[in-house]
């Protein structure tokens, strides 16, 4: 059998301490690249313009609700379903920015499609005057 001396038996504790606390460390830890990532796709989205969209406004603002709630969760110590809340967060606002792109280029297409008309009444009035 192996005698421990205090030495060793202070050292060993001490590791299991470092180590207890190192897990708790990485249990507490912020889900930094998931919080930046929604706050990033949030701000995207307001740029292209999806607060001015009903349907995108409505999927911008459950991401910023679920960045709220995601900041909830990270004080409250579990950062893992805040991960998870802040995933969701970052596919609403997503979702939100295609949306008001959908609807931008919807628009586009009809005043193209307007002048095309248009253009083509001009060039039946020119040939009819020839």
């Amino acid at each position: 059998m192996k005698y421990r001396t205090p030495a060793t038996t202070c050292a060993s504790l001490t590791y299991a301490v470092v180590a207890a606390l190192g897990g708790c460390a990485v249990h507490r830890a912020t889900p930094v690249e998931p919080l930046a990532h929604s706050r990033e796709s949030i701000r995207t989205a307001e740029a292209i313009g999806a607060a001015d969209d009903p349907q995108a406004a409505v999927h911008l603002r459950l991401a910023k609700l679920q960045v709220a709630d995601a900041m909830m969760l990270i004080e409250r110590g579990d950062a893992e379903r805040a991960a998870w809340v802040l995933k969701r967060a970052i596919t609403d606002a997503d979702l939100a920015s295609a949306l008001a792109r959908e609807n931008s280029t919807r628009a586009e297409a009809q005043q193209a499609a307007e002048q095309a008309e248009r253009m083509r009444r001009a060039d039946r009035r020119e040939r009819r005057t020839e």
